[in-house]
Order: structure tokens, then C-alpha cells, then sequence
């Protein structure tokens, strides 16, 4: 009996990572596919907003005013 359940175990060992691969793979690909649905629809989304909704043109901004300190990191290390 033992030496048939020791010529059986390495099939079967084959047979559960044969199943485990073809599971991963399955699941995989269906992550792949809600992937590929997920980012198309979000693309569909931001090209609707940027054809449809484009943002409105903001008029020229005023330099600032006012102060500018500048400084060099190297006065820091004094």
C-alpha cells in the first residue's frame, strides 16, 4: 500500500498546481477584463468633461506684489 500511495502523491501534487494555475489564470484574466471596464469608462468620463466642460478661461493673473525674499540654502548652513 505504501509503495502505490508514493508512486500516486507526485500526480497529485501535479494535479493541485495544474487546478491552482488554471484558477489563477481565470482569475487574472478577469481582473484584466473589470480593469480594461473600469479604465475605459473613466476615460469615456474625462473626455466627456474636458469636450463638453471645458474649464473657462481664467483672465491674465497680476504678477504679484509685494516682497520676494530670496535667499540661498547655503547662507543656512552659517
Amino acid at each position: 500500500m505504501n509503495r502505490i500511495l508514493a508512486a500516486i502523491v507526485p500526480f497529485i501534487f501535479i494535479g493541485i498546481v495544474l487546478v491552482l494555475v488554471a484558477v489563477g489564470m481565470i482569475v487574472f484574466s478577469w481582473v484584466l477584463f473589470f480593469g480594461i471596464i473600469t479604465g475605459l469608462v473613466l476615460y469615456l468620463i474625462a473626455w466627456v468633461r474636458a469636450t463638453f466642460f471645458a474649464a473657462k478661461q481664467s483672465p491674465m493673473q497680476k504678477p504679484h506684489q509685494g516682497r520676494i525674499i530670496d535667499m540661498d540654502n547655503n547662507d543656512m548652513d552659517k
